[in-house]
């Protein structure tokens, strides 16, 4: 990845997590691999980036069925919330958020930056 490219994809991860304190912010390939970020804090990295994977796969097979497109996968714990969203043909943009009360603005945040990091792959 070229230095321009990889600044632009960090700063656009740490402008996500400056936006909702206590957050992870992580660009996973479609595949399942963790390509830059980071994932919380007690979660194993390549399991969780798999997982992530398999989920935004999943729905978006199951939207697929349905005659829909799917934009974003919403995930909410008894904490906070876990957002997935395409980052072009190649990428996922996953954001963990750890307070549920930030949850509606952090969708806004995933929904916008998915085609910023699209633009870059």
């Amino acid at each position: 990845m070229s230095s321009a490219r990889e600044g632009a994809v960090r700063d656009l991860l740490e402008e996500l997590e400056r936006s909702v304190p206590g957050s992870t912010a992580a660009l996973l390939t479609r595949s399942g691999s963790l390509f830059a970020g980071r994932t919380p804090h007690d979660a194993p990295r390549e399991p969780y980036a798999a997982m992530m994977a398999v989920l935004h796969g999943a729905s978006e097979a199951g939207t697929a069925e349905m005659g829909e497109e799917l934009h974003i996968v919403q995930i909410h714990t008894s904490k906070g919330a876990v957002f997935v969203t395409g980052a072009g043909r190649k990428m996922l943009l996953v954001l963990h958020v750890p307070d549920s009360a930030a949850a509606e603005a952090a969708a806004k945040q995933v929904r916008a930056a998915g085609p910023r990091l699209a633009e870059l792959f």
